[in-house]
């Protein structure tokens, strides 16, 4: 007997399928409810003068039609009891919803006021009902017809208290609702809503926007509205009076787990600068707690100070739980009691990752990291932090196959962030921060380089080096290493006036490199591994030390939780001083060589949300360290490189550039991928599916290229007229799993344009890139 064509089963169980959705559709009737009918959704139809915006208001009324309602063939699948069905059918099958009469009416309530609170206050609404008998369905037709849009004529206030009358008056200029706008509902809850945040600035604690009512009056208007604004009567007199902060008490060491009928630990209670402080064992030095509380008494309430000095305890990492509560005095109806009750977080915590590392040149390695955290050092809510960590790679095939069978990177940096100034009469600069601090780092860095000799022996015998020449006669194995030393060192300061922009000042930053090799032609040998004959090397193993002051000002309009369109901007300027001071052959011919640059670094970012599931986001990263010299000799820690998860995601980090220059070696000594200046950009449109589910469309584009980091021009040089020719360019989808603590982030993308040459011998790989990452590329 003949065997089945593998496609003629495929067939089969395709038109298998195809038969259990048809019925799936189809046969639900005899499933419902006699008398009933399957909800099968709702259509809108509006009916409105020229003169209105149609597409505003159809949107809103599309609102309220939000139906729940569920598919045929889900429905079929819920009434199965077959075993394998039923089994099927407990994933796939959902509920029937039937038609209930009262919903309809419901929603032709709800339309109506819906139109009414959008000015439409002339409408009709109607709905007709199309029922299905053999198919049990009914689909609900609802008409809206609206009238002309009302304008406001004109705003008035009625305030029969007189203080609060007098501040409304002050704020009028600043009023949402403005003579001439169309009337809106949603602009008198924004106007009450200004009007409350108004008062409680100025110390209004119980005041709140409900206590507000409009009366709306359209007869004798064309098409208008006058309006009057006034309070509600029965308003309890507490509301309507500023309150005073009358006493501070902070309780620093809170236990909430405790309870009252446990006993209350004894604390110690005392008063320094007008705050009262209770403790036991007191985390913090009362002059701390000082700087902390913007909120002082004596003055009135003020949501702007309550909310600085919630920032400032979040601001010094030294607790876990902090509540501000405000507490009426006994026998007075304007006097408050400001209570801190703060809870100390764990003072020291050790955490670490342990982890594996392969790339496509066949290298695998550990990848180990260990963090130290000490929150208050000397009691001043000083964040030490001390944080190692270790890479290694090794080539899995032969060594004796490799150029570098082994290398190593490893790091050790010490961070001390203070919540303040470390600068004299602070105290009287503090008030107008929201935050401020000092950061102090001290860092240590080593890479550790093996060469495998025999795998260079045409470079040693072009250029005659002799040592590794008999070095290599000796022992034809011989792995020498090349190690370099990175120290750097690092003070400045950060400070915030608002809750969206941040800016860092680092008026000492120093590095420091040094390179160590058992010969000095090792270096000679090192310097231009990886490059072309028309290349030459960009200073990677030289001796250097360098000063660069830096300044940092990031914007991000997504702290003010806006709804449609949100910046992001981060825009950095140094000014770099570079000794180098070359180590072995010194094929320049100099001692000594110095270089200043200053190095500018844009990253202009736009959010565009559509709805809370749809956004368009966009970048735009930029760069250029512009030499003042005759060359800017940038280290390659200070140089630019793309491609990566937060990059170009088509290419491997390092993986392009610079500019037309073929992929070389991409490896610790290798020059490829580095570059002075940056251009890329991307654009992704991102698809909310659950709360759990996001998927993303992308492109990307970008490159980095050289500017006079060498006497003469070398490949990959930047030209103002050819760097758009020479952008690489890739496209990909993503899926990014919403885990709440984290966003897991998986990315495939394809280069679409490689700027090399045809006839160039590289490496790249140009089909689908899969990248794992964390968090959003940007």
């Amino acid at each position: 007997m003949k065997a089945p064509n593998k496609h003629t089963s495929f067939t089969y169980l395709g038109l298998i399928l195809v038969l259990l959705f048809v019925q799936s559709s189809c046969s639900v009737a005899k499933y419902l409810p006699d008398g009933e009918y399957l909800y099968a959704g709702s259509d809108l139809e509006l009916i409105a003068p020229d003169s209105a915006n149609k597409n505003r208001v159809s949107e809103r009324l599309e609102r309220v039609l939000v139906d729940r309602q569920t598919p045929k063939w889900r429905v079929w699948w819920y009434y199965q009891n077959g075993f394998l069905l039923r089994w099927i059918g407990d994933r796939i099958g959902r509920e029937p919803i039937l038609y209930d009469e009262k919903v309809s009416n419901q929603l032709v309530r709800r339309l109506a006021a819906e139109a009414a609170d959008n000015g439409h206050f002339y409408h009709r609404v109607d709905y007709q009902v199309d029922s299905n008998r053999n198919a049990r369905t009914i689909e609900v037709d609802y008409r809206v017809r609206v009238g002309v849009h009302y304008r406001i004529d004109s705003l008035f206030y009625a305030i029969r208290d007189s203080s609060v009358s007098r501040l409304i008056a002050e704020s009028i200029s600043e009023s949402v609702v403005k003579p001439g706008d169309l009337y809106s509902l949603d602009a008198l809850r924004a106007e009450r809503l200004r009007v409350q945040n108004y008062l409680r600035e100025r110390g209004y604690y119980y005041f709140v926007n409900s206590d507000l009512e409009f009366l709306a009056d359209t007869i004798g208007n064309d098409k208008a509205v006058q309006l009057l604004m006034k309070l509600k009567d029965d308003i309890p007199p507490q509301r309507l009076k500023p309150q005073l902060i009358e006493k501070v008490m902070i309780v620093s060491d809170f236990e909430p787990i405790r309870r009252e009928s446990d006993g209350a630990p004894r604390r110690d209670t005392f008063n320094y600068e007008g705050l009262t402080i209770a403790c036991r064992e007191c985390p913090l030095r009362p002059e701390i707690l000082d700087e902390a509380f913007a909120t002082r008494a004596g003055r009135r309430y003020d949501p702007r100070t309550h909310e600085r000095t919630l920032e400032r305890l979040a601001n010094y990492n030294t607790f876990r739980y902090i509540s501000l509560s405000y507490d009426p005095v006994p026998g007075t109806d304007s006097l408050l009691h400001l209570r801190a009750l703060l809870t100390p977080n764990y003072k020291r915590t050790i955490s670490g990752e342990v982890g594996a590392a392969y790339n496509s040149g066949r290298y695998f390695g550990p990848e180990l990291g260990i963090n130290y955290t000490n929150r208050n050092l000397f009691h001043g809510a000083e964040l030490l932090s001390i944080s190692g960590d270790l890479a290694y790679n090794y080539f899995l095939g032969n060594r004796g196959n490799s150029r570098i069978p082994s290398s190593g990177i490893y790091g050790l940096t010490a961070r001390l962030d203070v919540p303040r100034f470390w600068l004299p009469q602070r105290d009287k600069i503090l008030p107008s921060f929201r935050r401020s601090g000092t950061q102090i780092e001290l860092g240590g860095r080593l890479e550790t380089i093996d060469l495998n000799l025999n795998r260079f022996s045409e470079e040693i015998a072009a250029k005659e080096l002799s040592e590794l020449a008999d070095l290599l006669g000796q022992d034809s194995s011989a792995t020498p290493r090349v190690t370099l030393a990175q120290l750097s060192a690092k003070y400045g300061y950060t400070w915030q006036r608002s809750r969206t922009i941040k800016n860092s000042l680092y008026p000492l930053d120093f590095r420091f490199q040094n390179p160590r090799v058992q010969t000095e032609e090792l270096l000679t040998l090192s310097r231009n591994l990886g490059l072309t004959s028309e290349r030459q090397s960009l200073g990677r193993l030289d001796r250097m030390v360098l000063y660069g002051p830096s300044y940092e000002f990031i914007h991000d309009s997504r702290l003010q939780r806006l709804k449609t369109h949100n910046f992001f901007i981060a825009q950095q300027v140094s000014m770099n001083f570079n000794t180098v001071l070359p180590v072995g052959e010194n094929r320049r011919a100099l001692a000594r060589e110095t270089s200043q640059y200053p190095q500018l670094e844009t990253d202009f970012r736009y959010y565009w949300v559509w709805n809370d599931r749809q956004m368009i986001a966009t970048r735009l990263h930029a760069g250029v360290a512009y030499p003042f010299s005759e060359r800017a000799i940038v280290p390659y820690f200070d140089m630019y490189t793309v491609g990566g998860p937060n990059s170009l995601r088509g290419f491997i980090p390092r993986g392009i550039g610079p500019g037309p220059a073929p992929f070389s070696d991409n490896n610790l000594l290798g020059q490829g991928g580095y570059g002075n200046v940056l251009f890329e950009t991307s654009i992704e449109f991102r698809q909310r599916l659950t709360e759990l589910f996001e998927i993303a469309v992308f492109a990307d584009a970008g490159n980095v290229w050289v500017y006079k980091t060498e006497l003469e021009p070398v490949v990959g040089e930047f030209r103002l007229d050819s760097f758009l020719s020479e952008l690489a360019t890739d496209a990909g989808v993503g899926l990014r799993i919403n885990l709440e603590f984290l966003i897991l982030r998986i990315d495939v993308a394809k280069p679409l344009r490689i700027p090399y040459p045809e006839t160039a011998n590289a490496a790249v790989d140009d089909d689908w890139n899969f990248v794992l990452a964390f968090g959003y590329p940007f």
